[in-house]
C-alpha cells in the first residue's frame, strides 16, 4: 500500500530480495521533477533504498550514480536549513526544494560561492556542483525495461529502424560501440500513454483463462482497448495492442532488439539494474546498449519463462533453457550464478546460412568451401570447432545444404539449433533426435545411439559432441556401422586442441579418432580496432598412415590478413579422389570447378543485387545440376548455361 506523507505526497517502498525501491505515486503532479519538497525528505528515511521511481504515466527512474547523487542532495538540503538566518540566502531557501533538479544544481553552486570559506558544508557544496546533474532513466509507466534516450557522446556511425524502433550505432570513447534505442513508445502523446497504462491496469486485475494462448491475449487486449478508445483511437488501435501485448506477455523492449536482424545474441548480466544489456551486432560485434533490467523486470522476465517452459526454476534448479518464438534463451539464477540471476537470449539467422553466403562474408576463401561440398558428398567424417559463438552449428548447417536432397539424415541435438525444417521444406528426409539431458534418468544417450547405429544408412549430424556418445559415435565409425558421411561439432579452440579433448577428456582410443577425416576450427579474430571477424582458422586432415597426424589444407594467416591454401600431398584428397571415380589430378580439376561455381554464383548476386542466389533454396538446385552434369564435359560452362537460363 502507499503511504500518505509531505502533503498528500504518496510512496511506498517495494522490496525484492535485497533489493529496496521508493516508488512514489506523482499520477497527479504537473511536473515529475518538481516534487522534490515531498521526495528528498522521505529519501533522507530511506538511504537504504537502491532505485527512486517518480511514477505518472512516464516513470522517472533513479538509480547507479543519479540515485547516489539525488541521496546527497537530501543530506545537503537537511544542512543548509542551518544558513536561513542568512538574509542573503533566506530568498533562495524559500523555493529551494521546488527546483527541478538542474536548477538546484545551479543553486548549490551560486551557495558555494557565496558561504564563508569556514562554513563545513561550503566543500560539499562545491563537490556536488561539479557533478553532472543527476538524469534518470524514462519510461512509459505501461512498459517493461527502461532505456535512457539520451544518446551518448560519439561518433554516429550507422541509422536504421526495426519495427518502427529507431537504432543509432555510435562509436564511444576507448572505441566502444554503443547501440541506442529509440522505441516508439516514446513517441506517444501523453493521451495514448494515459489509455495503455489504464489498459493494462485492468488487464492486470482481470483473471485470466489458466489456458489462454498468446492469441487469446492479443484479442483481450484488443477488446479492453476498444472499450477505453474514442473513435479516433481506432486507426491505432492495432499499433496500440501489439505494444500492449508486447510489455505484458512478451519481452519489453528486448524484442525489438531480438527483432533486428543485425543482433545475434542478447545478454543481461548479474546482478540485475548494475549494467546495461549487453549484445553482439552483425556489423559491431559487441555493443553497449541504452536498455537497463531491474531486479522487478528480471523477476516478472522469470515468471514468464518458468510459465512458458513448464520447468522449474529455483535454487534447487538455477538454470532454465528454453526455445521461445526461436529464440534460445537460458536463464541461470543462484547458487550457479552467485551475484543473481542473468539471461542469454541466442538468436539464429532468420534464413539458414548457406556455404556461399559465409564466403560471401568472409569466413573461408572459395575453394575451402568447394572441398568441404565435396566433402560432405563423399562419406566423410567432419569435425568443426570452435569457442561459444564462433559459428560451429552455422557451418555445420551450411554444409547439411550441399548434400543431395535424395540423402537421408540423422540429425541428433540437445537443443535444436540446426535447420531442419528449411531442409524438409525442400525435400530431404530428415529424421531427429533429442539427446537426454546429462541429468535425465527416462533415457541414457549410450541407449539412444545404439537405437541410432539400427536405423540403418543415413548421414549422421551431430548437434555437438561433447559426452558419452563420443566414444560410441568414433567406434561405430572405426568399424563401419555407419557407411555415410558424419558431421558435428565439439568446443575447442584448434585441431588439435580437438585431438587432445577427445582422447584425453571424452575417452576416444587413438583408433576410433583415426576415423575423422577432417577437422575445421573456425573463431573470431580481433581486426582493426574492436571489430571481430569470424575465420576459417584452419581446415585440418586427419592422416592416418604411418601414424596419426593432423596437416592444415587451409590456414588463416593472422598478421597477413590471408588464407594459405596448401592442397598438395593430401592423403584426404587421394582418398576422395577414389569416391569420386577420379585420380588425383581429375579430383584437383573436379575441386576448380566447383569452386569457378561458388565465386561465379557470389560475383553475379554481388553485381545484380540478387541475394536470394546465396540462399538455401537456390543453392540446393545449383548445386543438384553441378553433380548431375558430372562427367558430361565443359562442367562449368554447362553449369553457367543453366545458371543463365534459371536467374
Amino acid at each position: 500500500m502507499f503511504s500518505m506523507d509531505m502533503q498528500d505526497c504518496r510512496y511506498k517502498v517495494v522490496q525484492v530480495g535485497g533489493f529496496k525501491v521508493l516508488r512514489f505515486d506523482c499520477s497527479q503532479c504537473a511536473e515529475i521533477d518538481t516534487c522534490l519538497e515531498e521526495v528528498l525528505p522521505i529519501l533522507e528515511r530511506h538511504p537504504d533504498v537502491n532505485e527512486v521511481i517518480l511514477s505518472g504515466v512516464i516513470e522517472a527512474i533513479y538509480t547507479g550514480e543519479a540515485l547516489e547523487t539525488l541521496k546527497d542532495y537530501s543530506q545537503i538540503l537537511q544542512r543548509i536549513r542551518c544558513l536561513s538566518q542568512d538574509p542573503g540566502i533566506a530568498e533562495k531557501l524559500s523555493c529551494l526544494f521546488r527546483l527541478p533538479v538542474p536548477q538546484l544544481h545551479d543553486v548549490f553552486k551560486e551557495l558555494s560561492l557565496r558561504i564563508s570559506r569556514e562554513c563545513p558544508l561550503r566543500e560539499d557544496l562545491e563537490e556536488i556542483s561539479q557533478r553532472p546533474p543527476p538524469k534518470p532513466l524514462l519510461k512509459p509507466a505501461f512498459v517493461s525495461f527502461r532505456v535512457n534516450p539520451l544518446p551518448p557522446a560519439g561518433e554516429l556511425l550507422e541509422e536504421y529502424s526495426v519495427a518502427g524502433a529507431r537504432i543509432r550505432i555510435f562509436r564511444t570513447a576507448g572505441s566502444q560501440y554503443f547501440y541506442h534505442l529509440l522505441p516508439p513508445e516514446f513517441r506517444l502523446g501523453p493521451e495514448l500513454l494515459s489509455l495503455l497504462h489504464q489498459a493494462k491496469m485492468i488487464l492486470l486485475n482481470t483473471p485470466l483463462e489458466p489456458s489462454i494462448s498468446l492469441e487469446g491475449l492479443r484479442k483481450q487486449i484488443e477488446g479492453i482497448l476498444s472499450e477505453l478508445a474514442r473513435p479516433d483511437v481506432e486507426p491505432k488501435k492495432t499499433e496500440l495492442s501489439e505494444m500492449l501485448f508486447r510489455h505484458t506477455a512478451g519481452f519489453g523492449f528486448l524484442e525489438y532488439l531480438l527483432q533486428d536482424p543485425n543482433t545475434q545474441d542478447v545478454y543481461i548480466n548479474a546482478p540485475p539494474g548494475s549494467s546495461p544489456v549487453h549484445l553482439s551486432h552483425t556489423k559491431y560485434d559487441e555493443c553497449l546498449t541504452n536498455v537497463y533490467a531491474s531486479p522487478l523486470e528480471v523477476e516478472s522476465l522469470v515468471s514468464k519463462l518458468r510459465a512458458w517452459s513448464g520447468e522449474p526454476f529455483s535454487e534447487v534448479h538455477p538454470l532454465l533453457e528454453l526455445d521461445w518464438r526461436g529464440v534460445r534463451v537460458t536463464v541461470a539464477g543462484k547458487p550457479l550464478s552467485p551475484e543473481g540471476i542473468s539471461f542469454s537470449f541466442r538468436k539464429p539467422k532468420s534464413t539458414p546460412w548457406t556455404l556461399p553466403q559465409l564466403v560471401m562474408n568472409g569466413l573461408m576463401p572459395p575453394v575451402a568451401a568447394a572441398l568441404l561440398s565435396l566433402a560432405t558428398n563423399a562419406s566423410s567424417c567432419i569435425l568443426i570447432t570452435g569457442t561459444r559463438g564462433a559459428g560451429k552449428t552455422s557451418l555445420l548447417g551450411a554444409l547439411l545444404f550441399e548434400l543431395h536432397p535424395k540423402t537421408r539424415l540423422l540429425v541428433l541435438e540437445d537443443t535444436p539449433e540446426l535447420p531442419v525444417g528449411p531442409l524438409r521444406r525442400l525435400g530431404y528426409e530428415i529424421q531427429t533426435l533429442r539427446l537426454p539431458s546429462p541429468f535425465s534418468h527416462r533415457i541414457s544417450v549410450d541407449r539412444v545411439f545404439r537405437a541410432v547405429l539400427r536405423m540403418g544408412e543415413s548421414v549422421l549430424v551431430i548437434g555437438e559432441v561433447r559426452g558419452k556418445e563420443a566414444r560410441m559415435i568414433f567406434e561405430a565409425m572405426r568399424i563401419g556401422a555407419i557407411g555415410n558421411s558424419v558431421m558435428g561439432t565439439i568446443h575447442a579452440s584448434s585441431s588439435s586442441d580437438v585431438v587432445d579433448r577427445l582422447i584425453h577428456d571424452l575417452g576416444v582410443s587413438w583408433g576410433s579418432f583415426k576415423a575423422t577425416d577432417l577437422v575445421v576450427c573456425v573463431g573470431p579474430v580481433r581486426m582493426e580496432g574492436l571489430t571481430r571477424e569470424r575465420k576459417m582458422l584452419q581446415l585440418t586432415e586427419v592422416r592416418k598412415v604411418p601414424k596419426l597426424s593432423l596437416r592444415d589444407l587451409v590456414r588463416y594467416e593472422t598478421r597477413e590478413n590471408r588464407f594459405k591454401v596448401s592442397l598438395r600431398d593430401s592423403h584426404f584428397l587421394r582418398r576422395i579422389s577414389r569416391t569420386y571415380g577420379l585420380d588425383e589430378g581429375g579430383f584437383l580439376r573436379l575441386l576448380r570447378e566447383k569452386t569457378r561455381v561458388l565465386e561465379y554464383i557470389i560475383e553475379v548476386s554481388r553485381r545484380m543485387g540478387r541475394g536470394d542466389l546465396l540462399e538455401a533454396p537456390f543453392v540446393v538446385k545449383a548445386n543438384l545440376t553441378f553433380y548431375n552434369l558430372l562427367g558430361k564435359g565443359d562442367l562449368f560452362e554447362r553449369w553457367k548455361t543453366w545458371f543463365h537460363l534459371h536467374l
